[in-house]
C-alpha cells in the first residue's frame, strides 16, 4: 500500500512525503489529464507558472446557483486520487485574488468530501460575496463535510480571507483527530478512524479570470504545491499506518509474542510477589526485616496514558509526552512547507 514511501526520503520530525504534484500545464485544461479530475465542467481549470512555481487557477465565474452534487458551479472542484494516506497530512498554498469562496478538498471519493472551506475578503464589508453555503457569516472559514446534498459544518470561525497573500493550508489527521489550519484560523473535529485523506485538491465558488460574458476580470484563486505525507510518529522509518508500535520507535516491528502489537510497546511484567517480601530487588537493608524498606508487594508500572491518581504520577507524564508529539507534528507540517518553498 505504501509502495512510495520507500522511494521518498524522510520529511524532519514524523512526516515522510509520499505524493506532490509541481507541473500543471500552462493554459490545458487539467480535468481528465495526469490523474486530475473535475467536478463541474462549465468551471475549468488550467495552469500557470510564475517563475519556478507551477499553479492550478479556476478559469471561469458563474453565478451561484443550484446546490451541491448536482454538477454545477457548486461542484467545482479539481481532485487527484493521490495516494493511500490514513494518518498524515496534507498541506498546499492558496493565493486567493477574488473575494468569493475558495477551498482546500480532501477525503474525497466523488460522493463523499471533506473540506476547508473559506468565503469573503477579510476587512472588506462592501462587496457583494458569494458562499456556497447559505447562513454562514459573510467571512468566514469552515470545516465542511459534503455528503451528495447535504453539507455538515463540522467547525467554523468568523474569518475570511486576505487577497493578493499566499495562505498556507495544513489538514493533519491523526487517530480521529482532523485539524485543518489556514494562516491563524484551526479548525478541529472528530472523525472515523477509517477515513482516509487521499482524494486531495481544490475547490473555488464564483471564483474565475472569466465572467458569465467571457470578460476577463484577472481574479481567481491559485493553488500551488499540494502535499500528501504520511505521520510517523516515532520517526522510526515506519509510517503510522503501517507500524505496530506508533508511539515508540521500532524500526524493525519486531513483535515476540506475536499480539500484533510490536514488542517495543508490550508493557513489562510486574515482579512476582511470593509472599517472602522479595520483590526481585534488595532494598530490605540487610535481611531479616531489620529497619529496611520492604513494599507491600504491590508493583506500579507508569506507561504514558495510563490512569493515576490525581498526584500525579503517569498522567502528568502522559500529559508531556503528547505535548511533545503535537510539537513534533507541527514541527513537521513546517518543515514540509519549508521544502515546498
Amino acid at each position: 500500500m505504501f509502495l512510495l514511501v520507500s522511494l521518498c526520503a524522510p520529511a524532519e520530525a514524523g512526516f515522510v512525503e509520499v505524493w506532490t504534484y509541481d507541473r500543471f500545464e500552462v493554459d490545458a485544461d487539467l480535468a481528465g489529464a495526469d490523474g486530475w479530475e473535475g467536478g463541474y465542467d462549465g468551471d475549468p481549470w488550467s495552469g500557470a507558472r510564475d517563475g519556478g512555481d507551477s499553479w492550478a487557477y479556476s478559469t471561469a465565474d458563474h453565478a451561484p446557483t443550484g446546490d451541491f452534487g448536482a454538477g454545477g458551479p457548486h461542484d467545482n472542484w479539481l481532485v487527484h486520487e493521490a495516494a493511500d494516506v490514513q494518518q498524515g497530512a496534507y498541506t498546499v498554498t492558496a493565493y486567493p485574488t477574488d473575494n468569493d469562496a475558495f477551498g482546500v478538498v480532501f477525503g474525497h471519493n466523488r460522493n463523499d468530501y471533506y473540506m476547508l472551506l473559506v468565503c469573503g475578503e477579510e476587512g472588506n464589508d462592501t462587496s457583494i460575496q458569494s458562499c456556497p453555503i447559505s447562513g454562514l457569516a459573510v467571512h468566514v472559514t469552515a470545516l465542511v463535510y459534503v455528503s451528495g446534498s447535504q453539507v455538515e459544518v463540522l467547525d467554523s470561525a468568523d474569518r475570511g480571507a486576505s487577497t493578493y497573500e499566499e495562505a498556507e493550508v495544513d489538514i493533519v489527521m491523526d487517530n480521529g483527530q482532523l485539524t485543518a489550519t489556514i494562516g491563524r484560523v484551526s479548525l478541529s473535529s472528530e472523525v472515523d478512524e477509517d477515513f482516509v485523506l487521499n482524494g486531495v485538491g481544490f475547490y473555488a465558488f464564483n471564483e474565475g479570470v472569466y465572467d458569465e460574458a467571457g470578460e476577463s476580470d484577472g481574479d481567481t484563486v491559485f493553488f500551488r504545491n499540494p502535499v500528501l505525507a504520511a505521520l510517523d510518529e516515532d520517526d522510526d522509518g515506519v509510517v503510522d499506518d503501517e507500524d505496530n508500535c506508533e508511539a515508540d520507535s521500532n524500526p524493525d516491528q519486531e513483535d515476540a509474542d506475536g499480539d500484533g502489537l510490536g514488542t517495543a510497546c508490550d508493557e513489562e511484567e510486574a515482579p512476582v510477589d511470593t509472599g517472602s517480601g522479595d520483590t526481585g530487588t534488595d532494598d530490605t537493608g540487610g535481611g531479616g526485616g531489620g529497619g529496611g524498606k520492604k513494599d507491600n508487594g504491590t508493583v506500579s508500572i507508569n506507561k504514558t496514558g495510563c490512569g493515576c491518581d490525581a498526584g500525579g504520577g503517569a498522567a502528568g507524564v502522559g500529559a508531556v509526552a503528547l505535548t511533545v508529539a503535537a510539537l513534533r507534528r507541527r514541527r513537521g507540517v513546517a518543515a514540509l512547507q519549508e521544502r515546498r518553498g
